[in-house]
């Protein structure tokens, strides 16, 4: 994973709960972070709700993903993302990078926002998977 372009250093203490409970209205990197879990999460886990865009804007396509990976998890099923849902939801992240191919389709996360117009190394690696 790599989150360092956005001032989160991936180390030992990488998928520690932040500390602060997340919902909807929150605009920061422990957003940016669970969008990118939850992704991976729900490519493997169709129960989940898809986030299609990772903009660390915690909006209501976050809210349904986080919802839906709390029902389907068997967590209290508030939306928000507290210490129990942050530490499951990390739980099940690793146990998917964990048993599988670096190249199984999980999407990689550039650690920015590419914008029309973007150029660069990010951008080829996006052209290449989408065989552009």
């Amino acid at each position: 994973m790599n989150l360092d372009r956005i001032g989160r250093i991936e180390n030992e203490r990488s998928g520690e709960w932040p500390g602060i409970n997340l919902r909807v209205g929150d605009r920061n990197v422990f957003v940016q972070q669970i969008q990118y879990y939850l992704s991976v999460i729900s490519t493997y886990n169709t129960s989940i709700s898809s986030i299609d865009n990772i903009d660390s804007s915690f909006g209501n396509q976050t809210r349904n993903a986080v919802l839906s990976f709390q029902r389907t998890y068997g967590l209290n099923a508030d939306g928000i993302v507290g210490q129990t849902t942050w530490n499951r939801i990390y739980e099940v992240f690793l146990s998917i990078i964990n048993v599988t191919n670096p190249n199984d389709n999980i999407p990689v996360y550039p650690g920015l926002a590419i914008r029309l117009g973007a150029t660069g190394s990010d951008v080829l690696a996006i052209q290449v998977a989408l065989n552009i």
